[in-house]
């Protein structure tokens, strides 16, 4: 379902930025692929306050809710401010092929 997240350009101000994100590992009793997108509110520190899912999958919900909560976030900032901010993380999870 793709590689980890990777900066492309420069990182708008008025936007947290992950600058650490922990993947979230395949959970060992799930069968199949999964998405889930997970909202977090950010504070203006940059450590996350909050999470929640919003699309479920829920075979998948507790893995990529514990690695949201392993983030880490530069600050959105308004006229040169620190402030809060919501963001939304996508987690996909793909089955692991075994014995290949």
């Amino acid at each position: 379902m793709g590689q980890p997240p990777r900066d492309v350009a420069s990182a708008s101000p008025d936007t947290p930025m992950p600058i650490t994100a922990t993947p979230a590992p395949y959970p060992p009793r799930a069968v199949g692929n999964g998405t889930v997108l997970v909202e977090v509110a950010i504070d203006n520190a940059g450590a996350l306050t909050d999470a929640r899912v919003v699309v479920s999958s829920p075979a998948f919900d507790a893995a990529a809710m514990a690695a949201a909560k392993s983030w880490s976030f530069l600050t959105a900032r308004r006229k040169g401010d620190a402030v809060k901010a919501h963001g939304y993380l996508l987690f996909g999870f793909q089955q692991p092929v075994v014995g290949r």
